[in-house]
């Protein structure tokens, strides 16, 4: 029997004196001065901070970069490593483009040319999975929330036999998504599904048939709730965010 043992049976009275004094030691808290833990929590947070910003600009964006076409100014990974990127898709980024690490990248293994095509200002949030078969096409300013779905292909066929045999699904037509859109958290987007311009999937909805321009939808599967009256052109919206306090093309993607 080791010498821990004996004091938590506390055996005798020195024992029991130790066990007391142990428990006493994990009941222990520091005061706090809130200007000095303050001025502490400061000081960790700037430190990993900048250590993260480093390994971030140094490291991880111009890894991805490197499975990436050329192009795409203002790339920023938010997060503390990169995406997860499966196959060999060909991915174009845009312009100011905000990326969530926490996200898989995955091409069809029997389409060669897997095409994910990303337009300016688009912000990708965490958890979301990516699956890209002939093409998955996302337009300007589109907000994906976390754990969003977009599900371009089946990953495998329908047929039993085939299934069993380890056969790869048919390549499935391309997903489109319009300028504008916004794509809500843990919504699941199928294959072939064109989401109109200004578009918004409400959370958690199953989409397997196109969305029309301003349409919102939501549900399992997904019916159009309301349209949206009046939609703005692009210019007005690009002219809108470069005036207003929402965003400007200096600030990127919003949050």
């Amino acid at each position: 029997m080791g010498l821990a043992d004996r004091i938590r049976r506390r055996e005798t009275p020195l024992y029991d004196a130790l066990y007391r004094a142990a428990k006493a030691l994990r009941r222990f808290e520091m005061p706090v001065w809130g200007p000095l833990a303050r001025l502490l929590y400061a000081e960790r947070a700037t430190r990993v901070g900048a250590w993260r910003n480093f390994w971030r600009v140094v490291y991880y964006q111009p890894l991805f970069r490197s499975l990436c076409q050329p192009g795409g100014k203002g790339l920023y990974l938010e997060g503390r490593t990169m995406p997860l990127v499966i196959g060999r898709p060909r991915i174009f980024l845009g312009d100011r483009v905000r990326i969530n690490t926490i996200t898989t990248f995955a091409a069809h293994k029997e389409c060669r040319d897997a095409t994910l095509r990303i337009g300016d200002e688009v912000y990708i949030g965490a958890y979301v999975q990516v699956a890209i078969g002939s093409e998955i096409a996302i337009g300007d300013r589109v907000l994906i929330a976390g754990r969003v779905f977009l599900a371009g292909y089946d990953g495998h066929p329908v047929d039993p036999i085939d299934r069993s045999s380890g056969l790869a699904d048919p390549v499935p037509p391309p997903i489109r998504i319009g300028d504008d859109a916004w794509i809500g958290a843990g919504a699941f987007i199928g294959k072939g599904v064109t989401i109109g311009r200004c578009a918004i999937v409400a959370a958690r909805s199953v989409v397997t048939h196109d969305v029309p321009d301003g349409a919102i939808v939501g549900g399992s599967p997904a019916r159009v709730i309301r349209q949206i009256e009046s939609l703005p052109s692009s210019e007005q919206i690009v002219k809108a965010l470069a005036r207003g306090p929402a965003g400007s093309p200096e600030t990127g993607a919003a949050k």
